[in-house]
């Protein structure tokens, strides 16, 4: 049997690299009854229905409690009010594949994180799901985003379970250092021998919000150590095509996998020769029947259209980017969701996932609607806080954007909030993209 040592054990013994204390990002989460009112917004919620013009939002200790038509009858004493006239109010948006702690003792790596989720929050992102990496600085990283230390979207991650092939990966031993490899909850070797309630229940006291399957793992224990997850309420995700190992797509949907990863993964389960065209790879790697139990089952595609841009096949095959829009295209056409991640840095001026937004209502066809309820409602449902955010509706965070631009007529207009209002605390978007401006709340509008 392996044994595992305790989340808490390998926290408390091993090097913490985590991003030091950021005195300009001060201010908690609301709370009591502190009110904030949003007047004259068209609202965009994010449920799909059809946009509200003039309405006011009225919120308390950063949860919405009210929407109304107009103003209200009588503002709260003591309320602050933020002018939305001319604006748009629609839902944070989510990237739901980031990789913010691979290499967390790399040079300038704790500044950079900082830049990078303050920049990620002045873009509109108010929630990424971490796809693996340090579980000990993802930690942290979660407490300081939720409570307000550190200026960015809220982290919630993954810990990565796969063979022990696996564990030779310099990356996985970047963000192992000081546990020995496979051992550590964020980044655990399975085999058949593992006790998976004991790495469930250590995955679960490091905080993490669900597993990630990536290699080495074969159909059966795929489909195990998922019903573990399960069972101990973790979310489950994995790559497309667990590979080496391997277990196909199908199979991968088969073992109740919640969220699947990279839309041009199906190239893995097709032959050279079937990978001529799109058509054929999605053919090899399940077809109509692959996209129809992920529809009934509900199974999430996370498309990570930006990731596919930067790989290269040879000439008589289909580009991989090519693969992943048109497969992206017929999962739409079957009625599978799809969430918006990136596993990308971006470009040097917007952060991956915006591209990824473009790639979407370009090459994938779908329209800034559908891009805005994928990168909100689908996306909250992908990382499993459906309950909290994602959409604008009452008892939900106040999480909000307020942008200049309709966004039902270019997902340009989601990169560049004028206002970002994060569990009802308002910051100023282009203070929060200008690094050398102030990112503190505001406290006045």
């Amino acid at each position: 049997m392996v044994v595992l040592r305790s989340a808490a054990v390998l926290v408390a013994s091993a090097p913490l690299l985590v991003p030091s204390p950021a005195p300009a990002a001060r201010g908690l989460a609301p709370a009591g009854e502190e009110v904030l009112v949003v007047t004259g917004v068209t609202l965009i919620d994010g449920t799909g229905a059809g946009a509200r013009e003039d309405v006011t939002l009225e919120v308390r200790g950063g949860r919405l409690v009210r929407v109304v038509a107009g103003e209200l009858p009588e503002v709260p004493a003591g309320a602050r009010v933020l002018p939305g006239a001319g604006r748009f109010a629609v839902p944070g948006l989510f990237d739901v594949h980031t990789h913010l702690a691979t290499d967390p003792g790399a040079p300038d790596h704790a500044a950079a994180v900082e830049r990078q989720l303050r920049e990620l929050l002045g873009r509109g992102v108010t929630d990424v799901r971490d796809m693996g990496g340090d579980g000990r600085v993802l930690a942290e990283l979660a407490r300081r985003t939720a409570s307000g230390d550190l200026p960015g979207p809220d982290v919630h991650f993954a810990a990565i379970l796969a063979g022990p092939e696996y564990f030779g990966d310099r990356r996985i031993l970047a963000a192992s250092r000081g546990v020995e490899p496979g051992t550590a909850p964020w980044a655990h070797a399975v085999t058949d021998e593992t006790d998976l309630a004991e790495l469930m229940a250590a995955v679960r006291e490091l905080g993490a919000r669900g597993v990630k399957l990536y290699a080495d793992l074969g159909p059966e224990l795929t489909g195990r150590v998922a019903r573990a997850a399960r069972e101990a309420e973790l979310g489950v995700w994995a790559h497309w095509v667990v590979a080496p190992g391997r277990t196909r797509a199908l199979d991968v949907v088969r073992a109740d996998v919640e969220v699947v990863s990279h839309a041009f993964m199906p190239m893995h389960d097709a032959t050279p020769e079937q990978r001529v065209s799109s058509a054929a790879v999605l053919e090899a790697a399940g077809g109509e029947r692959l996209l129809d139990e992920m529809r009934a089952r509900g199974t999430i595609l996370d498309a990570t259209l930006v990731a596919a841009s930067g790989l290269r096949a040879p000439p008589d095959w289909v580009s991989p980017a090519a693969c992943a829009a048109d497969v992206v295209r017929a999962a739409r056409a079957a009625g599978v969701e799809v969430a918006t991640g990136s596993d990308h840095p971006g470009d040097g001026e917007l952060p991956g996932i915006h591209l990824e937004y473009a790639l979407l209502a370009g090459d994938a066809g779908l329209a800034p609607g559908e891009v805005l309820e994928s990168a909100t409602r689908v996306s909250a449902r992908a990382v499993g806080v459906e309950t909290s955010r994602g959409t604008l509706e009452v008892g939900k965070h106040a999480t909000l954007l307020l942008l200049d631009a309709d966004p039902r007529e270019s997902v340009r207009a989601l990169a560049e909030p004028a206002f970002v209002v994060k569990r009802g605390v308002v910051y100023a978007g282009p203070a929060l993209r200008d690094p050398a401006a102030d990112a503190t709340p505001l406290e006045s509008f």
